[in-house]
């Protein structure tokens, strides 16, 4: 709270009485009446995720349709330490985390139309200078998915299998859209949280925690969405959701030293005959 304080004060604002810590995440925030304190460090790729949160937040302003918290201030409490605490200040997003919660089929269905409607702008916006898919993974994709809830018997095939899934041409992309991110109120989307992960990048790296983990693995909610961005579905759209998928987790673990993308995995093929990293696209992404 009192290096909130101080990073309030060098912006002319201050900490409100009530200010509280946010509900945790891979940094620590206060979030501080309608404003939000972020703070970056000590772990993980820190300092590219800060730059990275910083020119999202940038691009961002630039179509004032899409929900996303508005920057205003940055800089760091201890310029020249090892660790000089970086810190964003930010407007706070109305609502609650998706995951905090209940919501019927229809409210799900109506906000699944609205994030499709939300990544079209996004994906608009200018991608250059942005970091790309394989920044800050160690070892190789398939290395990424040992001993995870990754089917153990498919990990082997996953390094070949990627060459021959054919790659889109890289976009603004959110790329980390898990449960905790999209703001919903009232039935609806309020705003997307945490840019830190923006990158360029096969627009289909999205699609993994979306589906997976968002809307649980439910190929309607998965519909929805596609056809309120205007998604154009291609034959190998299973292949390509998959295959992005994978090279975002094993870039989350080099990032940020854990996560994981497929967690819902075992539970959503339980029963059925996966023999091949292609059964499992079509199983997963229909």
């Amino acid at each position: 709270m009192p290096l909130a304080t101080t990073a309030l004060d060098r912006h002319g604002l201050r900490l409100a009485d009530d200010a509280v810590l946010g509900p945790g995440g891979s940094y620590p925030v206060v979030v501080s009446g309608d404003l939000v304190v972020k703070f970056f460090g000590f772990a993980g790729e820190w300092h590219a995720t800060w730059r990275n949160e910083h020119v999202a937040h940038e691009r961002l302003a630039l179509d004032p349709r899409i929900l996303a918290p508005q920057l205003l201030g940055a800089g760091q409490l201890f310029p020249g330490a090892e660790h000089p605490l970086p810190y964003l200040i930010l407007t706070r997003i109305s609502g609650v985390s998706w995951c905090d919660v209940s919501l019927t089929f229809d409210q799900r269905a109506q906000i699944a139309a609205e994030l499709g409607e939300q990544l079209a702008l996004v994906h608009a916006l200018p991608h250059e200078g942005m970091p790309g898919i394989d920044a800050w993974r160690s070892g190789t994709v398939g290395d990424g998915a040992r001993s995870r809830a990754f089917p153990p018997e498919l990990v082997g095939a996953i390094d070949p299998w990627l060459e021959t899934v054919p790659v889109a041409p890289p976009v603004f992309v959110h790329s980390d859209l898990f449960v905790r991110h999209p703001f919903v109120d009232d039935g609806h989307l309020t705003g997307i949280i945490d840019w830190g992960d923006a990158m360029a990048a096969d627009p289909h790296v999205e699609l993994g925690k979306i589906h997976l983990d968002v809307f649980e693995g439910d190929t309607r909610l998965l519909r929805i969405f596609l056809e309120s961005y205007g998604w154009s579905v291609e034959r190998d759209f299973g292949r390509r959701a998959l295959a992005m998928a994978l090279r975002r987790h094993a870039q989350i673990l080099g990032q940020h030293g854990g996560g994981d993308v497929f967690y819902r995995v075992p539970e959503l093929i339980a029963g059925q005959e996966v023999a091949t990293l292609d059964d499992l696209a079509w199983i997963l992404f229909g």
